[in-house]
């Protein structure tokens, strides 16, 4: 997004500057109208405005694949970022794979444990989690447990 804007007796040239910073803790998301003729005043500007102007080291990436190279860098984020744990609930006295696996229930301590540790949601149409599973067709189920912690997705599949 552009907006060209004459400032004052100045007559310095401002455009609407926009930008996703990024960070190993957090994403920035902030805009503001600067003067668009230095680069490191660009960065400075939007530093200060995402309340980050203790970073001390940058880099400007003049790379004509940029976009490219960042779009992967997302993809790879995104499946670090979710993360799907299965549980296999084995009752007493169940004692190989066919009577574990044949499971379709779940004892009340082990719904009271998944309670405490993420919430009960409906699968179909759930858009909060990044990672592979199915929100349209119930084929992982019709309920699953989820959590947010630390800024990582974590599913808990049953």
């Amino acid at each position: 997004t552009s907006d060209y804007l004459k400032i004052n007796n100045d007559e310095e040239e401002h455009q609407l500057v926009r930008a996703l910073i990024r960070t190993m803790n957090n994403n920035y998301d902030v805009s503001d109208k600067i003067n668009i003729k230095n680069e490191k005043n660009i960065l400075h500007s939007l530093f200060q405005k995402a309340q980050l102007s203790s970073i001390q080291h940058y880099e400007i990436i003049h790379h004509i694949k940029a976009n490219e190279k960042i779009l992967e860098f997302d993809k790879y984020i995104d499946d670090q970022y979710s993360n799907k744990i299965g549980f296999i609930f084995q009752r007493l006295n169940q004692t190989n794979e066919n009577e574990i696996l044949s499971n379709n229930d779940m004892s009340i301590e082990m719904k009271n444990f998944l309670n405490s540790i993420s919430e009960r949601i409906e699968l179909k149409d759930f858009n909060k989690y990044r990672g592979d599973l199915d929100i349209k067709t119930n084929e992982h189920g019709l309920y699953s447990y989820f959590t947010f912690y630390e800024n990582h997705q974590i599913m808990f599949n049953i």
